[in-house]
């Protein structure tokens, strides 16, 4: 029997899980694609999540959100990298240091 309990781990532990990997991917995928396949998949697991009729499929779609989120972050990081010179990375994320 699941528990309510379950619902917000599942998405930290496929976050954690799938870290690594999906961040790999996006050195080898184009970031630009990659990332809005990534929001477009959250957005969609955030109106599945509404809509879901039980608690073992709102549990499938926050393993599913947490896979796409798992993409946003690391994804998002290196576009900023990318586009802002080495010497002030931190700007962006952190104002003027």
């Amino acid at each position: 029997m699941l528990s309510f309990l379950a619902c917000p781990w599942s998405h930290a532990f496929a976050y954690a899980i799938a870290a690594p990997f999906l961040s790999y991917l996006s050195d080898r995928i184009d970031r630009s694609r990659l990332l809005l396949i990534a929001l477009l998949s959250f957005a969609i697991d955030g109106v599945g999540i509404v809509f879901a009729p039980t608690l073992a499929i709102a549990i499938a779609l926050r393993i599913f959100g947490g896979l796409a989120s798992a993409v946003i972050i690391p994804t998002a990081f290196a576009l900023v990298s990318e586009v802002i010179p080495r010497a002030s990375n931190a700007e962006p994320l952190w104002g003027p240091i």
